[in-house]
């Protein structure tokens, strides 16, 4: 009886076997179909580009700039409502050519678009491959290294950028601490249009921090349950998940820490770094910019304080010399304060100058007053 269920062994070992072969053999053909897909993507892209003057999308994605166009005349495609996909390339143009923020994309056999910019090349949604899309959000797509299902998110909330004026009216119902960087109101994400790019890469984790408010919408609610469960241990875990979950009301508070802790925190543990993984290739480069953001803050205040307070002291020894009576101990250190004061004042104002610049569109309540000297 034992010599007979041996006999079993090489027939399983063989199945095995095979069925290893199999199972690799179709992965590779599915890649080899899915590069295949991207080339005749790129082919596309090169065609219409090479034609209109604009850039060569390569072969791995990265792309080789030429001089971009105002103008493009014929030979685009409009999407209606009609079923079928179109077969040519969108083009699409910033109002301002010398900011180079145009993408193009083309539509893929099975499904999807394939994009192109200057930054490099992602899939997304065929819905959002349209002459009417904001090419600022396909750069925020690729500068954010957002996966397909991230991108998906982000772009069917059709992101507008818009003034900080409309900022403050679209966005007072759904924040509670005056954020003027953006929201996800209404099925649609709002962002700030600044000027400014110095302070771009925080506003690029406010993008994807909204990406995650509507990838959220998306999501079954056995996996809500499953995220809530993993985000509550996470906040119980972190004081400082914590004091920011405390400021939320408990229909939206789950959703906020979901989007707080993918952009503000290193360590999330395994589950949810598996889960933001499905959104972005590399979470942590988001989170590292919002850490830099505050660190500059951060020292920024460390320094205006230490200066005020070096600028308190020469005041303050002014005046204790002026109330002893000491006239000639004070007129000695007139020389002294007239000297270090006004470099005191200048180089707090220029600190305080550079943390208002840096906080007027992020912290509405953060602004700092300049100083003078007496």
């Amino acid at each position: 009886m034992v010599k007979r269920q041996w006999l079993w062994a090489p027939v399983l070992l063989f199945v095995a076997a095979f069925g290893w072969l199999f199972v690799t053999d179709y992965l590779q053909k599915a890649e080899t179909r899915r590069d295949d897909q991207r080339q005749v993507a790129v082919e596309r892209i090169k065609r219409v580009l090479d034609r209109r003057g604009m850039m060569i999308p390569a072969v791995d994605g990265s792309l080789r700039n030429r001089e971009a166009r105002t103008e493009v005349t014929g030979g685009l495609a409009k999407i209606g409502s009609a079923p079928e996909r179109p077969k040519d390339t969108v083009v699409n143009y910033a109002v301002d050519p010398d900011s180079k923020a145009y993408f193009v994309c083309t539509f893929l056999e099975r499904g999807g678009a394939f994009y192109a910019n200057r930054h490099g090349t992602f899939s997304g949604p065929a819905e959002s491959c349209r002459q009417d899309a904001d090419p600022a959000a396909v750069d925020y797509v690729l500068d954010t290294k957002m996966t397909s299902a991230g991108a998906t998110a982000f772009l069917r909330a059709d992101p507008a950028f818009v003034s900080k004026p409309f900022i403050q009216r679209k966005c007072a119902a759904t924040s509670d601490d005056g954020q003027l960087q953006g929201c996800f109101t209404g099925n649609r994400i709002y962002l700030i249009d600044l000027p400014q790019q110095e302070i771009r890469p925080e506003v690029s984790v406010t993008a994807v921090h909204e990406m995650l408010h509507a990838a959220w919408e998306s999501l079954g609610t056995a996996e809500r349950q499953r995220l809530t469960g993993l985000l509550q241990d996470l906040v119980r875990r972190n004081p400082e998940l914590k004091e920011a979950a405390a400021s939320y009301d408990d229909g939206s508070r789950i959703n906020e820490i979901h989007s707080i802790a993918g952009t503000e925190q290193l360590d999330v543990g395994t589950e949810l770094e598996r889960h933001y993984a499905r959104y972005l290739h590399d979470r942590k480069l988001i989170v590292r910019r919002h850490l830099s953001y505050e660190k500059v803050l951060d020292d920024l205040t460390a320094e205006i304080e230490r200066l005020k307070a070096e600028l308190i002291a020469l005041e303050r020894r002014a005046e204790a010399l002026m109330a002893s009576g000491d006239i000639d101990a004070y007129n000695a250190f007139v020389e002294e304060y007239n000297a270090r004061a006004p470099e005191l004042v200048e180089e707090i104002n220029a600190k305080v100058d550079r943390f208002n610049r840096l906080t007027e569109h992020t912290r509405p309540d953060g602004r700092v007053p300049t100083v003078r000297a007496r």
